[in-house]
């Protein structure tokens, strides 16, 4: 589907959702709201087999009650297909602004620029629950106004061979202003939140994979963590704040966990002139559990 030259953009938005074997692809330079909805819908259903790649470079609006405004979506547990986001024009709705998920093996990315706004919760939530990577980017100029998490970067496999040498990354160049709605699991939010969460968030040494997170932009979070990079399972967690940037957090500024009771060393690197702060607990913490 290749959107480009309406005199007036479309107000049910975009849905597209494969239930045979085929990719999605989806470009759209045009400003797309739904009235009532998902903004932009792509999705392999149960029965789906394939990637989705979606190009958004007009904004992408969803509006009402529980609404998402970009959602790229691989239900299909045994599609090993990708999940390939980028949204450089903006996206805002009620629920979470920007969802990329899969229930395969496939990578998801999503790579954002713009504003990015939810009034509930996420920003930006990439997921994925098999061996891909995850990985998200912000575009610099880029702003994140969420009612939780600003980004959620989160691996929910329970078994990840070594081998597969999955991986986590957030690259963040945009401002975020994250909210107070907890996560779904119940746990505080984040500005930024990256790791390998399990089934539960408990100790899993079945689990193998890295975590890195690099922040170069200014984060204030309303509740919870600045920046929280986890690892539930074995492998090295990695936080890298650039120079020049502040970091508030409710509780904690920025956080490095390896928490399996296993393998992974974990490090906390902050360049020049960053101010960190935090109200409740510390500006800093990193331990290996």
């Amino acid at each position: 589907v290749t959107l480009t030259g309406f005199s007036t953009p479309p107000s049910s938005g975009i849905s597209v959702v494969q239930n045979a074997t085929g990719d999605i692809a989806i470009v759209s330079a045009i400003s797309v709201t739904n009235l009532s909805g998902i903004g932009l819908l792509a999705q392999e259903t149960a029965s789906g087999v394939g990637n989705i790649v979606v190009n958004t470079t007009g904004s992408v609006t969803g509006t009402g009650s529980g609404s998402v405004g970009l959602e790229a979506q691989n239900v299909d547990s045994s599609n090993g297909g990708n999940v390939s986001v980028t949204a450089t024009g903006g996206v805002t709705a009620n629920q979470h602004a920007i969802v990329a998920s899969t229930a395969g093996s496939g990578n998801v990315s999503v790579e954002a620029g713009g504003a990015i706004a939810s009034t509930v919760q996420f920003g930006i939530r990439a997921a994925a629950s098999g061996t891909g990577n995850v990985s998200v980017l912000t575009d610099a100029g880029s702003t994140i106004n969420s009612g939780g998490a600003g980004i959620s970067a989160i691996n929910f496999d329970t078994v990840l061979a070594a081998s597969a040498n999955s991986t986590v990354t957030v690259t963040n160049n945009a401002v975020i202003n994250s909210g107070t709605t907890l996560n779904p699991s119940g746990s505080v939010p984040q500005g930024i939140a990256a790791g390998f969460y399990g089934a539960n968030g408990t100790s899993n040494t079945a689990i193998n994979g890295t975590v890195l997170v690099n922040n170069n932009a200014n984060i204030t979070a309303a509740a919870g963590y600045g920046v929280d990079a986890y690892n539930w399972g074995n492998g090295d967690v990695t936080l890298n704040e650039a120079a020049n940037t502040s970091v508030s957090g409710a509780q904690y500024g920025l956080a490095a966990y390896a928490l399996s009771k296993g393998s992974g060393n974990v490090a906390i690197n902050v360049g020049a002139n960053v101010a960190l702060s935090a109200t409740t607990f510390f500006g800093i913490q990193a331990f290996v559990n």
